[in-house]
């Protein structure tokens, strides 16, 4: 009999299932973000997952649509329960998935090949990512075929990303006529630039691309960079990207890069990924960015809002702090960063990235006092400060 739950009917929501987290959380998901039919689909999808496959994850919502949607994503962390789970042990609710849709059946071969000691994939693969782009369809069709990113092991060098992406490609279809392009975009990387997340979009199948995140590029490589990217570039749109740089890095602490990778190289649309002070819990330092971006047109007021009022702590009931083993005390709610979209030196798109952290302990390694208490230590705090996705 088949462990995949029906999504013709409401799930019951378990504590054993991530969708008890969700509904931990659900009261603080501001209205101006989440619609009630985005809620409902995101709880099947969540009410699906086992709750130890991610203690990190989160949310993508538009900010310059009307539309109150927002696709769903998970982290599944190296030496964590989550590749243990996803390989098949022990046995869990990702079984039926697994035996019933083959995305999921190359997931739980990449998995146990990620799991073994010894194997190049065990050390150069940090996490995956499985994303649910609930913006563009239900529920039942995104869990059939989520789209899946790899987080290289930190200091990974760039040579053996490269080859790193050459071995997943045939796993998950990937033409190998893109392999020259991917070596060209590796060949004008500036300085000490690195790929620091690779995504293979598997619920576009008229999408071939790969996307390849890269941080570690200094404000002065950009534009250098970007000519040798597209060398076709004319100098009003240089201009232009020129002035979007102007307006929008001196409003955060950080920023990476996010690009669609095609057979003829990188897309001319790419992402922007603004980061703030993690550790900083106020959302405050978020209002300049964002005022900007409401300034230009790219987020409406009342989802600036949204944005600002999502961020807090969920202190969870005694009944609710065990599960499978583990002892969870808090749920905490982070703005992780904002994603723009430039479009030929045009600003066209913003998002958001919303973190959920629910950091856990095994049992035997807990004291009853500190459970009880419900005080909870800075890196709990810490958690998921390496999160992003395009």
């Amino acid at each position: 009999m088949s462990c995949t739950p029906s999504l013709s009917e409401e799930p019951a929501v378990s504590h054993l299932s991530l969708g008890g987290v969700l509904s931990d959380i659900e009261p603080y998901l501001p209205e101006s973000l989440f619609g009630e039919e985005c809620r409902r689909q995101m709880r099947r999808v969540a009410d699906s997952l086992p709750v130890r496959l991610s203690s990190f994850w989160g949310f993508e919502c538009r900010l310059g649509e009307p539309e109150l949607s927002s696709d769903i994503l998970f982290e599944i962390k190296k030496e964590t329960s989550g590749p243990d789970l996803l390989a098949g042990e022990p046995p869990s609710d990702l079984d039926g998935l697994c035996a019933s849709h083959p995305a999921w059946g190359k997931f739980r071969s990449l998995a146990r090949d990620w799991a073994t000691p010894g194997h190049p994939w065990n050390r150069d693969i940090r996490n995956l990512w499985l994303e649910m782009d609930l913006a563009r369809s239900d529920a039942e069709s995104v869990l059939r075929r989520p789209n899946i990113f790899f987080g290289p092991t930190v200091n990974t060098p760039n040579e053996r990303i490269c080859s790193l992406i050459s071995e997943l490609m045939p796993l998950f279809e990937r033409p190998a006529s893109q392999a020259r392009a991917m070596r060209e975009f590796f060949d004008c990387m500036p300085g000490k630039a690195g790929i620091f997340q690779i995504g293979f979009m598997l619920d576009r199948p008229d999408d071939d691309g790969m996307r390849l995140c890269v941080d570690k590029v200094e404000p002065e490589e950009i534009m250098p960079w970007f000519a040798k990217l597209w060398p076709s570039m004319g100098p009003d749109e240089a201009e232009s990207l020129k002035c979007v740089f102007e307006t929008v890095l001196p409003l955060c602490r950080s920023f990476n890069f996010g690009f669609n990778l095609t057979y003829d190289g990188a897309d001319g649309a790419f992402g922007v990924e603004c980061y703030e002070d993690w550790l900083d819990e106020d959302p405050a330092q978020w209002r300049p960015l964002l005022g900007e971006l409401a300034r230009l047109g790219l987020c409406l007021p009342e989802k600036a809002q949204g944005v600002m009022d999502y961020a807090g702590i969920t202190a969870l009931p005694l009944s609710k702090r065990i599960a499978s083993g583990v002892i969870y005390l808090n749920t905490y709610r982070k703005i992780h960063h904002l994603k723009l979209t430039v479009s030929r030196g045009t600003l066209t798109q913003a998002k958001a990235y919303l973190a959920v952290s629910r950091p856990g302990l095994p049992l035997d390694m807990f004291g009853m006092v500190r459970m009880a208490s419900g005080v909870s230590s800075d890196a709990d705090r810490a958690a998921g400060q390496s999160w992003s996705i395009q």
